[in-house]
């Protein structure tokens, strides 16, 4: 009896959405650990070098304008990638892809430890930028796809949260242990023996635990490479204007280039609709457009938090590289505790409340942060600031996730993974070079120094988080 098209494709989206048999407790606890160290380990590396940024340019001979690019090669292959990494989850399965991104980002560490030029690290950052663009959506995915929705998943996507954040916050504290003791080198090498158990470990405990979408389904490259090359041209354009200024080529020519790649990546995406790597109705939903909104706005404040309150312990109130790590541990704390609780108020609160009561929080930090100048002490100045900060960062990022994977089927899982951690990430790829480029100008405008600068960029951090309080309400009540 021949089938019609419409009832095959409807067969084959079933299918699709049908979660696959449930894993015993002990492949769940598996799933669980896996998923955490491998966005712990990718989200380590978006602050880890801070700290050793100074003994690299020495060692290596980078210029003054160069160094700030081993911070940019990674968030930009990092963002530009990541819709491509939670689409390859979906297309490929969850276990192939986790232990790709794994083994790319593990070798590109082992190979920047050796780096003998900046060409070389830089290199192997934006390499380690792509594993790591394929490691975070793929972990959120398996939790997404392993845990049922309800008190279970929220209580997963916390810990996973709470770890990932954590990983932000410890990245400094063990460079500058690394930096100080030994050498910036092993903060890259310290990844391989952390990846190689990885992936001996997923290799003997991840399992498929859904359905992949059918061979004939296509994969999107031109997407992909539109939006990574769009992305990168955008984040380049924002990285240029600090040296050569708006009215420059080197600012001007990328900024077009970035207009008319993101252009070609929605007229590719419209054309391939349920093919395509991020199909354009699926933002229409409420908690898919305003949670990566939220989630982009954060990012920036996030992301930027570590790198400027870095360079004010050390450059204003002379802070050792040992100092300033041992000075984030309450941060890191913090965040993990923060993350890990609000998850269990998910269930009785719903999503709203922990993300606006969050996202008060956070601002009330960056605005104290901003007000301490060269005289400040670590306590109570400086402490109850990054308390704050982290403690109301800690608090919105598990009901975003939440919100966002709830809001899809099981088939776009990993779409939805790569939407919020692409939102995040791609929010520290253009929040960091904004309001470094914004800071300088308006310090150098009203007189000051570095002091000058980074209060203004803590300010400007509170008004992007605060921009996110209305949004908030305008996500769909879950629970």
């Amino acid at each position: 009896m021949p089938v019609s098209s419409e009832s095959a494709d409807s067969s084959a989206n079933t299918a699709e959405a049908a979660p696959g048999p449930p894993p015993n407790h002990g492949q769940a606890r598996s799933v669980l650990w896996l998923a955490c160290m491998g966005q712990f380990m990718v989200v380590l590396d978006t602050s880890i070098v801070t700290v050793a940024l100074p003994a690299m340019g020495v060692d290596l001979g980078f210029s003054g304008t160069g160094l700030q690019w081993v911070i940019n090669a990674y968030s930009l292959t990092f963002a530009g990638f990541m819709l491509f990494g939670g689409r390859l989850a979906d297309l490929l399965g969850r276990r192939a892809v986790y232990l790709l991104g794994i083994s790319l980002f593990t070798l590109a560490s082992l190979v920047g430890g050796f780096s003998a030029s900046p060409t070389m690290l830089i290199a192997s950052r934006a390499i380690q930028g792509i594993g790591a663009a394929i490691v975070a959506p793929t972990t959120m995915t398996l939790l997404t796809t392993t845990f049922s929705e309800g008190p279970a998943r929220a209580r997963a996507l916390g810990l996973w949260s709470a770890v990932g954040a954590g990983g932000g916050a410890a990245g400094s504290i063990f460079g500058g242990v690394l930096t100080q003791f030994v050498t910036w080198r092993w903060i890259l090498w310290i990844n391989v023996p952390v990846g190689v158990a990885l992936v001996v470990l997923a290799l003997a405990g991840l399992r498929e635990n859904g359905p992949v979408r059918p061979q004939h389904r296509r994969v999107d490259a031109a997407g992909a490479v539109s939006v990574t090359l769009g992305v990168s041209a955008l984040s380049l354009a924002v990285v240029n204007v600090k040296e050569y200024g708006w009215s420059s080529a080197s600012f001007l020519l990328p900024l077009t280039a970035a207009v008319v790649l993101l252009a070609a990546f929605g007229f590719v995406e419209r054309r391939l609709g349920n093919d395509a790597l991020f199909p354009l109705r699926v933002i229409k939903g409420r908690a898919m457009a305003f949670g990566s909104v939220l989630a982009f706005l954060m990012g920036a404040a996030f992301f930027s938090m570590w790198y400027f309150l870095s360079l004010y312990l050390q450059n204003v109130l002379h802070y050792s590289p040992l100092q300033t790590g041992l000075a984030f541990i309450p941060d890191a704390v913090a965040i993990v505790v923060s993350a890990r609780l609000v998850s269990r108020y998910i269930a009785v609160y719903g999503t709203r409340l922990p993300i606006a009561a969050g996202s008060a929080l956070a601002a009330l930090g960056f605005a104290i942060q901003a007000q301490l100048g060269a005289d400040a002490l670590y306590f109570p100045g400086v402490f109850v600031a990054g308390l704050l900060m982290c403690v109301g960062v800690g608090m919105v990022f598990t009901p975003i996730s939440t919100t966002v994977s709830s809001s899809v089927g099981h088939d776009k899982a990993g779409m939805a993974s790569a939407m919020v951690n692409f939102s995040r990430q791609m929010g520290g790829s253009l929040g960091l070079p904004a309001l470094a480029v914004l800071s300088l100008q308006l310090s150098g405008a009203w007189g000051g120094g570095s002091e000058r600068q980074y209060s203004i960029a803590f300010l400007v951090s509170a008004v992007l988080v605060l921009a996110g309080l209305p949004l908030t309400f305008l996500l769909p009540k879950r629970k």
